[in-house]
């Protein structure tokens, strides 16, 4: 999380966020208040901002992050659809009550707690929770966050510092040159990793970001 002085960033996992933390660090008065905080932790007043990605594309990069990193969302076999399917469906899964059970505060940087299981909801896919979780404000609503996106990260981003202040020709020249952040090892294109039984269920399961967004396969 980035705070600026018209806006705070807030930093989902896999949203490019990494990206947009170092390039505002790099480009203006600012400072990294926490990493992984939602929204509704920030006790100050200010505009906020998050980043948002195709739920088909983020739950590819999320599965080899999980890999390297967070082992207990993937699912015992290792592959890709047992693990998504677990994802989009988690309280009727096997993963849910390792989730509710696991150590959180044990964890170098605990993303969640268990509370933050035990209200989760029947009809809806981890992603839409999660974006959900990290961009609405204390009475769950997300119409007032200013939102980029991935697949238009750069301009997106100039276009929200001259939203909140204005850029200069310096810091675009940075934000579009700057190398992109580094894509996860073996990664190939996103429409390799799905079947139509899976295509079918990230679009029933994660609804709520497709309406929002009019993301598509």
């Amino acid at each position: 999380m980035i705070k600026a002085k018209n806006f705070t960033y807030v930093h989902p996992l896999k949203c490019g966020g990494t990206f947009v933390n170092e390039t505002l660090l790099d480009i203006i008065n600012c400072k990294e208040v926490a990493y992984h905080l939602p929204r509704n932790r920030v006790d100050y007043e200010t505009n906020f901002v998050t980043s948002v990605r195709n739920p088909f594309d983020w739950y590819v990069s999320f599965y080899y992050h999980s890999l390297k990193y967070r082992s207990y969302f993937v699912k015992s076999s290792g592959d890709f659809k047992s693990t998504l399917m677990d994802l989009l469906d988690i309280k009727s899964s096997s993963k849910y009550s390792e989730l509710l059970s696991h150590d959180w505060l044990a964890d170098t940087a605990p993303l969640f707690t268990s509370k933050d299981f035990e209200t989760y909801p029947n009809d809806m896919g981890f992603y839409s929770w999660y974006w959900n979780r990290m961009s609405a404000n204390k009475d769950g609503n997300t119409d007032d966050v200013h939102v980029m996106r991935v697949e238009n990260l750069r301009e997106d981003l100039i276009a929200t510092l001259d939203k909140f202040g204005g850029v200069s020709q310096y810091q675009k020249d940075v934000i579009l040159n700057n190398p992109k952040a580094g894509v996860e090892d073996k990664r190939t294109d996103y429409h390799d990793y799905y079947d139509d039984e899976m295509i079918a269920m990230v679009y029933k399961q994660d609804k709520a970001i497709f309406d929002k967004f009019g993301y598509e396969f």
